[in-house]
Protein backbone atom coordinates (compact mmCIF):
# COMPACT_ATOMS: atom_id res chain seq x y z
CA UNK A 1 0.00 0.00 0.00
CA UNK A 2 1.46 3.34 -1.05
CA UNK A 3 1.00 6.47 1.00
CA UNK A 4 -0.11 9.55 -0.88
CA UNK A 5 0.20 13.17 0.17
CA UNK A 6 -2.93 15.18 0.77
CA UNK A 7 -3.75 17.48 -2.14
CA UNK A 8 -2.70 21.10 -1.62
CA UNK A 9 -5.81 23.13 -0.73
CA UNK A 10 -6.70 25.84 -3.23
CA UNK A 11 -8.51 28.02 -0.69
CA UNK A 12 -8.38 28.48 3.08
CA UNK A 13 -10.76 26.29 5.11
CA UNK A 14 -11.41 23.87 2.21
CA UNK A 15 -9.32 21.26 3.98
CA UNK A 16 -9.41 21.07 7.76
CA UNK A 17 -8.45 18.83 10.64
CA UNK A 18 -10.48 18.48 13.83
CA UNK A 19 -9.80 16.87 17.16
CA UNK A 20 -10.87 17.05 20.78
CA UNK A 21 -8.45 17.77 23.62
CA UNK A 22 -9.23 17.22 27.27
CA UNK A 23 -10.51 16.34 29.90
CA UNK A 24 -9.80 19.63 31.69
CA UNK A 25 -11.01 20.86 35.07
CA UNK A 26 -14.46 22.29 34.46
CA UNK A 27 -14.49 26.05 33.77
CA UNK A 28 -18.08 27.22 33.76
CA UNK A 29 -19.78 24.50 31.73
CA UNK A 30 -16.77 23.56 29.58
CA UNK A 31 -14.26 20.76 30.14
CA UNK A 32 -13.03 19.92 26.60
CA UNK A 33 -11.54 21.82 23.67
CA UNK A 34 -12.58 21.30 20.07
CA UNK A 35 -9.56 22.08 17.89
CA UNK A 36 -10.07 22.98 14.22
CA UNK A 37 -7.06 23.55 11.96
CA UNK A 38 -6.97 24.94 8.42
CA UNK A 39 -4.45 22.88 6.41
CA UNK A 40 -3.62 25.77 4.06
CA UNK A 41 -3.03 28.58 6.55
CA UNK A 42 -2.40 26.57 9.75
CA UNK A 43 -4.91 28.85 11.47
CA UNK A 44 -6.36 27.18 14.56
CA UNK A 45 -9.71 27.71 16.24
CA UNK A 46 -10.11 26.48 19.81
CA UNK A 47 -13.72 26.11 20.87
CA UNK A 48 -14.59 25.19 24.47
CA UNK A 49 -17.18 22.38 24.64
CA UNK A 50 -18.40 19.74 27.06
CA UNK A 51 -17.95 15.99 26.95
CA UNK A 52 -21.72 15.60 26.54
CA UNK A 53 -22.07 17.77 23.41
CA UNK A 54 -24.01 16.13 20.58
CA UNK A 55 -23.34 16.09 16.83
CA UNK A 56 -26.08 18.62 15.97
CA UNK A 57 -24.68 21.07 18.51
CA UNK A 58 -21.19 20.59 17.04
CA UNK A 59 -22.55 21.27 13.56
CA UNK A 60 -24.07 24.57 14.68
CA UNK A 61 -20.86 25.50 16.51
CA UNK A 62 -18.95 24.81 13.28
CA UNK A 63 -21.30 27.12 11.37
CA UNK A 64 -20.96 29.81 14.04
CA UNK A 65 -17.19 29.55 14.56
CA UNK A 66 -15.92 28.73 11.06
CA UNK A 67 -18.51 29.38 8.36
CA UNK A 68 -19.67 32.74 9.72
CA UNK A 69 -16.09 33.94 10.28
CA UNK A 70 -14.59 32.61 7.05
CA UNK A 71 -17.58 32.44 4.69
CA UNK A 72 -15.79 34.43 1.98
CA UNK A 73 -13.02 31.83 1.91
CA UNK A 74 -15.06 28.62 2.00
CA UNK A 75 -15.81 26.90 -1.30
CA UNK A 76 -19.31 28.06 -2.21
CA UNK A 77 -19.76 25.23 -4.72
CA UNK A 78 -21.06 23.08 -1.88
CA UNK A 79 -24.84 22.74 -2.53
CA UNK A 80 -25.75 23.02 1.16
CA UNK A 81 -23.77 26.27 1.60
CA UNK A 82 -26.76 28.48 0.74
CA UNK A 83 -28.74 26.90 3.58
CA UNK A 84 -26.22 27.99 6.22
CA UNK A 85 -27.31 31.08 8.11
CA UNK A 86 -25.13 34.03 7.20
CA UNK A 87 -25.34 35.46 10.70
CA UNK A 88 -26.06 33.81 14.01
Amino acid sequence: MLLHSLPIPQRPWNSIAMDFVGLFPEQGKHNYLWVMLCHMTSLVHLVPVTTTIQALQLAWLFVKEIVCLHHQQINKNVPEYDRFPQSL
